[in-house]
């Protein structure tokens, strides 16, 4: 017998950081709705037999699974094994891949969610629970009697991120399974599935995006809110009574991550968090931005609150890409300009990079390379293969041009890379070599002392970095 309780499913590979996730379980657990959160972090670790003897016996009326690109067979198979042992159970996916590609989603979920889930989840729970008509939920599509979709307009945007309860890691309603087996998810758990050893905490202070870089999917949800979308800035003090929590709850925390698409919106904002975090939380941190927003200013006053890392979408060194393919700003000189200041204050940059992309010839990567070695040591680069996932700008480009991507983001994704691959290898160590060095493996690229010299060192980098 089914009851009035709801299971939120996680699949993200080696992660417990679903933010979507914990903001959903969040705002149920908030309105008092009886609800747990599964992680399933290792697809190939999945136990069926346990999976269905957990949701049979809990007997939930609704689950829910967040789904990526990546992630849809493996929600897919989820979603046809719940259906085998309770059917009656109401399975939604929400998330971005069911936001672009709905119809093919609701060949295996009874409903999906497109857009924003806060509100639309917590009034499909509260019709489900009363047996009420669920037809007509504001971002909920489903199929009628008839099979045809429902599609009903998406819910109105949230206008202020501070209704929203923070996020909290309830443990006596995580689980998680895996090859240890089923279990609650503890701080065992917490450190096996974050990255820097478990000692850091990751949150989002603001939502949405105001680029819509071709390659990413805020240029179609900027599309699909039609101009109702902005940027929305949680309060500082929203922001740090999350991460007092936080800290007084997992022990082990000793740096902080915010994963905003763009940390720095306003002067204001930036000033008052400074001066509040650097005298309640002091811990050290990371964010990202784009070099327009980074001036020696604002980087003096993050560096005294504790700033270490600054992660800067470069992409290419390329501007025809750049601005014609990629459709982002690009200035060189600010960029050289930045990489300097952030030297001078001693924080740590991270690039992206795109390395291996369908649209840049050698000269265009060449660009690349040479940009890198005027930017000030040391550095990371973070090394991707473009990924046209569905529905970005960058995916219908590709279409155009009758060109097959390298990369399938249903199999694949933008961290899977030819490593014997030059350019890629190049990229890797460029943050980590002078910039004598560099350039002579630049320019010294059909000498094999050189190419042994880079193998050498990619080879080092490497064995470093898995360590």
């Amino acid at each position: 017998m089914l009851k009035n309780s709801v299971l939120l499913i996680s699949i993200l590979p080696d992660e417990h950081r679903n933010l979507s996730c914990l903001t959903l379980f969040s705002v149920a657990y908030d309105k008092n709705i009886d609800i747990e959160l599964l992680f399933l972090p290792r697809e190939k670790e999945y136990n069926q037999k346990t999976f269905q003897s957990y949701i049979k016996e809990r007997g939930f009326s609704i689950i829910g699974l967040s789904v990526t690109t990546g992630g849809f067979f493996f929600a897919k198979r989820l979603t046809m094994d719940i259906k085998e042992c309770v059917p009656n159970s109401h399975v939604i996916w929400g998330g971005i891949h069911p936001t672009t590609v709905p119809d093919e989603c609701l060949d295996y979920a009874d409903s999906i969610c497109v857009g924003e889930g806060e509100t639309a989840f917590v009034s499909l729970i509260e019709k489900v629970f009363s047996n009420k008509d669920i037809s007509n939920i504001p971002g909920i599509w489903l199929k009628d009697k008839e099979r045809q979709i429902i599609r009903n307009p998406i819910s109105t945007p949230l206008t202020n991120l501070d209704l929203l309860p923070v996020n909290r890691y309830k443990w006596p309603k995580f689980y998680v399974s895996d090859n240890e087996g089923f279990r609650n998810f503890s701080h065992h758990d917490y450190v096996k599935y974050s990255k820097h050893n478990g000692d850091g905490y990751t949150l989002m202070t603001s939502r949405s995006c105001p680029y819509s870089c071709s390659f990413c999917i805020n240029s179609f949800l900027n599309k699909l809110y039609a101009g109702r979308r902005h940027i929305l800035k949680r309060s500082v003090e929203n922001v740090l009574k999350e991460l007092k929590y936080a800290i007084s709850d997992i022990k082990s925390i000793k740096f902080i991550n915010f994963i905003d698409d763009h940390f720095l919106t306003t002067k204001e904002w930036t000033e008052e968090f400074c001066r509040v975090y650097k005298k309640e939380i002091a811990l050290p941190f990371m964010i990202r931005s784009t070099p327009n927003f980074i001036n020696q200013k604002n980087i003096i006053e993050l560096k005294d609150a504790g700033l270490v890392v600054v992660q800067i979408g470069i992409q290419t060194g390329s501007e025809r890409i750049n601005k014609e393919i990629y459709q982002r700003q690009f200035d060189r000189n600010k960029l050289i300009e930045v990489s300097l200041l952030l030297k001078q204050n001693k924080i740590k940059p991270i690039f992206d990079i795109i390395i291996q992309s369908e649209f840049e010839d050698d000269n265009d990567r060449d660009k690349t390379i040479e940009l890198l070695i005027e930017l000030e040591r040391p550095f990371e680069c973070s090394v991707f293969s473009l990924t046209a996932f569905p529905e970005t700008k960058i995916a219908y480009m590709l279409k155009q041009k009758g060109i097959i991507p390298k990369i399938n983001p249903y199999y694949n994704d933008y961290l899977d890379h030819d490593e014997s691959n030059w350019y890629y290898q190049m990229a890797n160590i460029a943050g980590t070599v002078s910039k004598e060095t560099f350039s002579y493996l630049y320019h010294n690229r059909n000498d094999q002392k050189a190419l042994n010299e880079l193998n050498s060192l990619f080879s080092n980098k490497r064995k470093t970095t898995s360590l």
